[in-house]
């Protein structure tokens, strides 16, 4: 898979690859999958830079940066769908099949998040998890 522009961040599970490439006004998302033999460009929003790409079968998570910060996972059945947050900074996002985790907060204070296994279909929102540990950053 070749594109002419900075590219970066590739990772691959299975049939499928993700990295993040610059569009001409900022990074962006895409995947290729062997089968498909095509190249999809997942996201698409002028100076918000998504980045960080994580990839498990058919499912992609990552993080954005911008006017704001935040996560999302994608797969071709669902969609593109924003990890919620109920405070600033998300970033890290892993996933592994169907499990999807990250962390927000502010510097000194974070918070866990986990999904639930029903991720598939957007009406799993309200069964997401937020750890009730906050972990404390040395010398905060």
């Amino acid at each position: 898979v070749a594109q002419s522009d900075g590219q970066g961040d590739p990772q691959v599970s299975g049939n499928r690859v993700v990295w993040s490439g610059y569009d001409g006004l900022d990074d962006e998302i895409f995947t290729w999958k062997a089968t498909d033999e095509v190249i999809t460009q997942i996201t698409n929003n002028d100076s918000i830079d998504d980045f960080d790409p994580q990839v498990s079968g058919d499912r992609i998570v990552w993080e954005t940066w911008g006017a704001e910060s935040a996560d999302f996972t994608w797969t071709p059945e669902g969609g593109t769908i924003q990890l919620p947050v109920s405070e600033s900074m998300p970033s890290d996002p892993q996933v592994s099949g169907d499990r999807v985790v990250w962390q927000h907060g502010s510097p000194g204070t974070w918070h866990a998040w986990a999904s639930c296994t029903c991720l598939r279909s957007r009406g799993c929102l309200s069964a997401w998890q937020r750890s009730t540990a906050t972990s404390r950053h040395a010398g905060a």
